[in-house]
């Protein structure tokens, strides 16, 4: 499993946070902690209103914005990238 250094994490988030704000959507980032998962990592949940949670894994730059453009914008999950769907 490859580890991140912290330059390179943040490096990421900046990168998400870049995309979000350039298609400016309405969206709130969280950090968390171990979801036990750590073999797929980096991921990405994302939680729509009255949807499951679907989370992602192995997430690159360019996977984020086919996230948010397919599945946030569009409302379609990307079942390609879709690792784990929960009910909440």
């Amino acid at each position: 499993m490859k580890g991140f250094t912290h330059k390179e994490y943040k490096g990421r988030i900046d990168r998400v946070v870049n995309f979000i704000n350039e298609k400016e959507l309405d969206i709130i980032i969280t950090q968390t902690g171990c979801i036990g998962m750590c073999e797929k990592e980096p991921l990405i949940d994302v939680k729509m209103p009255n949807e499951p949670s679907i989370t992602y894994g192995h997430v690159t730059s360019e996977n984020v914005k086919k996230i948010i453009s397919e599945h946030v914008i569009n409302g379609n999950i990307v079942e390609s990238l879709a690792i784990a769907k929960r009910e909440s």
